[in-house]
């Protein structure tokens, strides 16, 4: 009982009595606040959660009190991430975590279409002001995708590196998060089109703009041998990120391949929990792409579970 009793309970004042007439006293107020401050929410399997993902709002269906887990603070820059298998919480290092650091989950995932205004509407005026260039920027992009058979690609990119200036800090520090989704959305596309090589480049944008740091061999080459001099925000686009990487990979430079899927892997069992169904979804898919021509810009867009 003390374990569960000592979890954050705001400025509730518990009761002193422990026991009266020699019976032990719960105090159901204390109990009421601290399940309002710490329960969590979570789907029944977080792949479950990942696959519902692009219909709508997937409604937690279950809550509980994880103990060890309630002492995780939050921050706008995670690095660690849950998953959940059944009533079973997973807590995984997203990126690496010197001694005596805190962990900390992130507020609030930052999903496709991020605006500072959605995010203020959740998190009650935390951060900066996004200035007003980058959000007319952000406007015009949108109608040079217009649909994906349409899209004028030459001036997303275009006005893609104009939002990429108005950011003052580096992605590595701070993440660019109104910029992951819409390279995820060019990497589809130029992987529709099979030109290998912008789906390399795109997809490296994404992982940059996330806040990962590559170190290449040859730093003028995406073709290049590469490792993680830090890893960034752990979102789920990233393991359709690590398929695309690996699948072209295969085509202009086979040697990375092995490499690109392994991180898949890892990407898939921090987001999902496990790695046991990575075959049978997204490895499948992987497989399909290279040895029966799936369209996988095409198969990403429309699969529910991979979006």
């Amino acid at each position: 009982m003390p374990v569960f009793t000592s979890l954050y309970h705001g400025d509730y004042e518990p009761v002193d009595e422990a026991e009266v007439d020699g019976m032990p006293i719960i105090d159901t107020f204390l109990v009421d606040r601290i399940v309002s401050l710490n329960v969590f929410g979570c789907p029944r399997t977080s792949l479950e959660n990942h696959s519902a993902k692009s219909t709508s709002e997937s409604p937690h269906h279950t809550c509980g009190i994880f103990i060890k887990a309630s002492h995780i603070n939050h921050s706008c820059y995670s690095n660690a991430r849950r998953s959940f298998i059944g009533d079973m919480q997973i807590v995984r290092a997203t990126r690496n975590i010197p001694a005596g650091s805190e962990i900390v989950f992130w507020y609030a995932i930052p999903g496709p279409n991020y605006t500072y205004e959605k995010t203020q509407e959740k998190l009650k005026k935390l951060g900066k002001n996004v200035s007003s260039k980058r959000l007319a920027l952000l406007e015009d992009l949108k109608a040079a995708f217009g649909n994906r058979t349409g899209a004028d690609l030459p001036k997303a990119e275009r006005i893609l590196n104009a939002v990429e200036k108005t950011y003052t800090e580096l992605a590595s520090e701070v993440p660019r998060l109104a910029l992951w989704h819409p390279y995820l959305r060019l990497t589809r596309i130029y992987c529709s089109k099979n030109q290998q090589d912008k789906v390399i480049e795109t997809a490296w944008k994404v992982l940059k703009s996330l806040g990962f740091k590559i170190k290449r061999q040859n730093p003028l080459s995406l073709r290049s041998p590469f490792d993680f001099e830090q890893w960034g925000l752990m979102e789920d686009c990233l393991i359709q990120i690590w398929i695309h990487l690996w699948t072209a990979y295969a085509q202009v430079a086979p040697g990375l391949c092995k490499k690109a899927e392994e991180y898949a892997k890892v990407t898939y069992k921090i987001c999902i929990g496990e790695d046991d169904t990575f075959d049978e979804t997204y490895g499948k898919l992987a497989h399909e792409a290279m040895f029966e021509g799936v369209d996988l810009g095409e198969a990403f867009q429309s699969m529910a579970f991979m979006r």
